[in-house]
């Protein structure tokens, strides 16, 4: 897989097809042990097939995304901080447009700038959006919460309900028995 990663962004569409069908081969016969530790660079060169000047290396990369995201949700999910802008700058077709100030504020001095989303052509959107669902879920159901602390025996957390504030529905103080 290594050695196959640097074609991603082969300028051959039959190399970048025939790509696809040794990862999916890859993806459906090799335990995930096996192949887990490959991936990481593997998908470094995804996102820089995403990246590439030439759509049709965009398009490959995209469905070579979308084949390794099912199978290796967390492997793909720890790679949120390249794959969440590539998938924007690939919807804005590259193209910003400035934000407005409001008038009485002073010019920072460099100027803000957003994706302009309207460039893009509508099945282009859609098949981006579409891998973009799909790699958010995945992020989402493999995101591990920050550590929270965990309350002492005895000390609220601030959320007292009736049941151990001594309160009734009233708002009255129960009557010790």
């Amino acid at each position: 897989l290594d050695k196959a990663s640097d074609l991603v962004t082969d300028q051959d569409s039959a190399v970048r097809k025939e790509l696809r069908g040794v990862v999916s081969l890859f993806i459906s016969e090799a335990s995930q042990s096996c192949l887990a530790p490959f991936l990481g660079m593997y998908l470094v060169h995804v996102c820089g097939g995403l990246s590439h000047v030439h759509e049709h290396i965009r398009a490959s990369s995209l469905l070579l995304l979308d084949d390794v995201v099912p199978a290796y949700p967390a492997v793909v999910a720890r790679h949120a901080p390249k794959l969440l802008p590539i998938f924007i700058h690939i919807l804005s077709g590259g193209e910003t447009a400035p934000v407005p100030t409001s008038k009485g504020s002073k010019p920072s001095g460099k100027e803000q700038r957003v994706p302009r989303l309207k460039t893009v052509p509508l099945s282009v959107r859609e098949a981006v959006l579409s891998s973009m669902h799909s790699y958010l879920r995945a992020v989402a159901a493999n995101v591990v919460p920050d550590a929270l602390p965990t309350p002492s025996p005895g000390v609220s957390d601030g959320r007292a309900d009736a049941s151990t504030s001594g309160r009734t529905e009233g708002g009255k103080k129960q009557a010790a028995s």
